[in-house]
């Protein structure tokens, strides 16, 4: 029923945000776009659901599904870095993909429609999972203290745009989105290695 009843609520809550986006750009006869107080306001409306499902069907825990998962999670808990694991997988699974969406989300408000015209399918998808990897990349060498080598990473991909750097607008889409999915990779990398040092004390 929980399932249920949040997937009905994200349905709805999309169903009613594209619903308002397209009613107020007919009444304002020009696209209407969602900008950071409307992403916050969704994403806030969300998480109110999910509270509001989990306080409504807010029961007892059943034994049985308990004992079920206890033998589950009982041998990852024998392990001392557990924690670290879990944790570790959340920052780079947040930062890595979920950063893809909330990059673009920023350029799209940054740059107006047609700023910068997309290539072909496969080379847009090759510039998201090159984001991903770098992203990957760069997480890991702050987790391991090798912030100086993040450098490498940003003059091997300024090295492959070389030739499409000598076009203002791209360079100004490729430096802002470069820069937001560094930024982006060090904050998770800095607050992974804080976590790990809470867990360990």
């Amino acid at each position: 029923m929980a399932a249920g009843l949040v997937t009905a609520a994200h349905l709805a809550l999309d169903w009613l945000k594209n619903a308002g986006r397209t009613l107020f750009s007919k009444i304002l006869k020009r696209e209407v776009r969602a900008g950071m107080p409307g992403l916050l306001f969704d994403q806030a409306l969300h998480l109110f659901s999910l509270l509001w499902v989990w306080r409504l069907l807010d029961r007892p825990v059943d034994t049985a599904v308990a004992g079920f998962y206890s033998g589950v999670l009982s041998p990852l808990g024998q392990f001392s870095g557990a924690e670290k694991v879990v944790s570790g997988l959340a920052v780079f699974t947040s930062v890595a993909f979920g950063g893809a969406v909330l990059i673009r989300f920023a350029l799209d408000q940054v740059f107006p429609p047609g700023y910068i015209v997309d290539g072909p399918g496969k080379e847009v998808a090759a510039g998201k999972y090159i984001g991903i990897l770098e992203r990957i990349l760069i997480l890991t060498l702050t987790v391991t203290g090798n912030i100086s080598a993040i450098g490498i990473v940003f003059a091997a991909k300024s090295i492959a745009r070389f030739n499409e750097l000598s076009k203002k607008q791209f360079a100004e889409y490729y430096l802002v989105g470069t820069l937001l999915s560094f930024l982006l990779a060090l904050a998770g990398g800095m607050a992974l290695v804080q976590i790990w040092a809470l867990i360990s004390s």
